[in-house]
């Protein structure tokens, strides 16, 4: 289930996540670089 606040970054996550997985990160980490880009997204800032 995606964040609403997050849908916004499907396709982001979409690419990220299986790519953090194989890396070996967890889920956990995999959303707290998903929230620091979404803080960085021009789209989400105003």
């Amino acid at each position: 289930m995606v964040d609403p606040e997050l849908a916004v970054h499907q396709d982001l996550i979409e690419e990220l996540v299986p790519l953090k997985l194989v890396s070996g990160l967890t889920t956990s980490a995999i959303a707290e670089e998903l929230a620091v880009a979404a803080l960085q997204c021009g789209a989400c800032a105003g």
